[in-house]
């Protein structure tokens, strides 16, 4: 585990302790898997099938559903809606704020940060006198491979 991922773990621990959770080996594979694959978006599913081809220990659905909600809470993961019923993942350690294009033929993920939407955002806020605490921008469209056929 590199020291980045010790980082974490150790965040997730504290988090655990202060809620009253253990650090169970599912949560911990789970963790481990995150951190050591490139996963940049993924979802449940997506996760839980990784899990299983990697020949980890028998980790129920349930459990990887259960698990990625508690490092949501924890500010280990991002939970970003996709439409009405899909969620993805990301994690947040060591990565800045970006925005998201979603193709909605290929469901192709382009992360891109702007600085002229992040100010516009901003002066925005300060003018209706609103205190953001965070925001999450999704463009759907076509990426250049769908739009082409």
């Amino acid at each position: 585990m590199t020291a980045k991922s010790e980082q974490v773990l150790n965040v997730f621990k504290k988090y655990l302790r202060d809620e009253g959770m253990k650090l169970t080996s599912p949560r911990r594979a789970l963790l481990e898997a995150i951190l050591t694959s490139n996963l940049d978006h993924f979802d449940a599913d997506g996760l839980h099938l990784a899990l299983s081809r990697a020949g980890k220990p028998r980790i129920s659905r349930a459990t990887v559903y259960r698990t990625l909600e508690v490092l949501v809470k924890g500010g280990i993961l991002s939970k970003v809606q996709l439409n009405s019923s899909s969620y993805f993942y990301e994690p947040l350690v060591g990565r800045r704020h970006h925005d998201h294009m979603i193709c909605v033929k290929c469901g192709k993920i382009t992360e891109f940060s702007e600085p002229k939407i992040e100010a516009l955002q901003d002066r925005i806020c300060a003018e209706k006198r609103f205190s953001a605490t965070h925001h999450s921008l999704k463009i759907y469209g076509f990426c250049s491979a769908c739009a082409s056929k």
